[in-house]
Parts: structure tokens; sequence; C-alpha cells
């Protein structure tokens, strides 16, 4: 299974024609990265994957634009993956397998004044989401599969604080986000673009970047805490996660790099159909006594 929501980015697009040619080569660039390198691991997380979209904070994370006014930027962001089992809408399903194409649109402002010598802005991200979900189960001498497709608004991404700070060649921000649930979600079905609750992320960004070299190394350690699923009274546990990315500029219009993501689960997950392993484990082993069986569908 693989991470599907999102969580903000700093925008380095400039204003008017040049912002529109950097977001153009950022969206080749981030469609690279999403299909080289996204894993086919998964945590024990309702659906096996966090609110947080792996590896979406990258090259230049720690940095926020320096100028007032806003900025946006556009990702296209294609996931694949598999898990042999996860609780799904509340029940346990198997062998799952999805993919999932996303484009995400990110609004940034920038305040004209500083909040504790930081540069201070807030902002949004809308996801729009294709998914498909796969499963199938044998079990008894009997097999079962079920296959659906959706394509609908995410989970909405709102960061009302954003705080950077610039050290030279280094780079640091603040940022506080949460995630609205307004994405679509059905309990019957397995293929949904919304997760049916609260998500709350704080994050940071750190940037070496040397303008002289065209050397940018950048980390953001981002934390997940996401309330329980009312429609299935699921309670996921926590999540920590790392995006990473190495890279050098080319050109005034053109970075080559490569980017990465690392994940841990922090809580264990709680509920009728928990599987409860151990916190930190990447994938969800079978509980004594179960059957990995998908149930019926209503």
């Amino acid at each position: 299974m693989v991470g599907r929501h999102m969580t903000d980015n700093p925008f380095r697009q400039s204003h008017h024609a040049c912002a529109a040619r950097r977001a153009s080569l950022y969206l080749r660039a981030s469609l690279a990265a999403a299909v080289l390198l996204s894993g086919h691991s998964a945590l024990a997380l309702e659906g096996g994957t966090s609110t947080y979209l792996k590896g979406y904070k990258d090259f230049t994370s720690g940095i926020l634009p320096p100028d007032p006014g806003w900025y946006t930027r556009n990702d296209l962001v294609i996931y694949t993956g598999d898990i042999s089992k996860t609780v799904l809408s509340g029940r346990v399903d198997a062998n799952l397998s999805e993919t999932l194409v996303a484009n995400l649109t990110a609004v940034n402002y920038i305040a004209p004044f500083q909040v504790l010598d930081a540069t201070f802005g807030a902002a949004i991200l809308v996801p729009i989401e294709g998914v498909d979900i796969s499963a199938s189960a044998s079990a008894g001498g009997r097999s079962r599969s079920i296959d659906q497709g959706d394509a609908n608004f995410g989970d909405l991404l709102i960061n009302p604080i954003m705080l950077g700070w610039n050290f030279g060649n280094y780079h640091v921000n603040f940022a506080f986000g949460f995630t609205a649930p307004v994405g679509k979600y059905d309990v019957n079905d397995i293929a949904n673009t919304g997760f049916n609750k609260w998500s709350f992320l704080p994050q940071l960004g750190f940037t070496y970047l040397d303008p002289a070299s065209g050397w940018d190394f950048s980390f953001a350690p981002t934390y997940d805490i996401t309330t329980e699923n009312g429609a299935t009274h699921y309670q996921s546990g926590d999540a920590f996660h790392l995006d990473w990315a190495l890279g050098k500029q080319i050109d005034p219009e053109f970075k080559i790099g490569i980017t990465g993501y690392w994940e841990y689960q922090t809580t264990p997950d709680s509920g009728s159909v928990a599987d409860r392993p151990a916190s930190g484990r990447p994938s969800a082993p079978t509980p004594p006594g179960w059957s990995a069986t998908t149930p019926p569908r209503a």
C-alpha cells in the first residue's frame, strides 16, 4: 500500500512566466521521483498508510519564499504498491494492490511582516485523486476478488502557520498543518479518496543550499497524529516520516538530484479489527486465529 495524502511544501517558484516554467519542470521531476522511489511496504495503519504523502517535501524544503505575496505549486504524483493484508473500511482485506494518480494544487501566502524574526506564511493544498484498488483472498477452497476505482477530491491540507529562518547557506522552517476530511469516503467501498478522519502534522524543514556550487541537501521530519475514523471506529497509530533530497542546480531553471523517504509507526493501532503489531514495524503480521479473507461488501 502506498501513501495517499498530502502535506504542504514551501513553494519556490517566482511570479509570472518564470513561475510557469519552473512549475512545469518541477512537475516532471516529481513524477519521475514518485514512480521511481515509491515503496511497497506498509504500516499497520488503517489502509496500510498514513494521511501524509510520503516524499512530498523534497528540494529546498527548509526554505520559505523570501518575498511577500502569493505562490502556487502543482504536482502530478503516481504511486503504485501492494500489501498482503490490511484493515480497509473497517474490514480485513488481503492481497491488495493500489494505483494512485493525484494532482496536487497548493497555494501559499507569504505575509509582509515577520513573526519571531521569521518569515511568516500560510498554505492550503487541494488534491484531486484517481485511485484503483483490487483485493483477492482464498479460504476453505473458495476464492473471492474485488476491484474498485474512484476519482474525486481528497482531504484538504491546511497550514495556518509557517515560519522560516535563514542563516547564510542554512535554512530552517517550522509548520503546523492539519488535514480536513472533506474527501470522498464510503465505508462500503475499498476505493476512497478521503480518509474520514482528521490528522495533525507538525513539521520541520532543513536545507543547506550553496548558491555558488548549486548543491542542495534538504530533509524534513513530520509527525502524523490522526483521530479515529468515525465510520469504522478504527484508531490508527501515530507515524513519523522523514523526507530527504540531494540535488544540484544545473542552471537557473533546472535541478537534478534524488529524493526519498523513511517512515516509522510509533504507536499501535486500536479498534475491533486492529492488526496491533509492535509499533514501528513496516508491515502488519497476521494475528493468531485470523484468516486473511475479504468479507462481503454491503
